[in-house]
């Protein structure tokens, strides 16, 4: 039971790192952490750059929606104050 604890401990991320010779569990356990490692990195370098662009692109129209809306009250505040001075 502690053999088994501690080669889990000892096992590194990547196997090719460490220039010990391991056994096949330990070898074995290595491969699925080196392959959980890189399944997680090609999963969530896509998302968080996607996210990051969905970010700012949601972000730019916020900005231009709010200034075509301001503008817009502008102009319409600026054509009542006209007409009402025209009377």
């Amino acid at each position: 039971m502690s053999e088994n604890r501690s080669s889990k401990r000892n096992c590194p991320i990547f196997c090719g790192l460490s220039g010990k010779d391991l056994s096949p569990q330990a070898r074995y356990r290595c491969m699925c952490n080196s392959l959980f490692i890189v399944m997680l990195a090609i999963t969530l370098i896509p998302l968080s750059i996607t996210s990051g662009l969905n970010f700012f692109q949601y972000q730019q129209l916020v900005r231009e929606d709010s200034r075509a809306n301001a503008r817009w009250n502008a102009e319409s505040a600026r054509a009542t104050i006209n007409a009402y001075l025209e009377k």
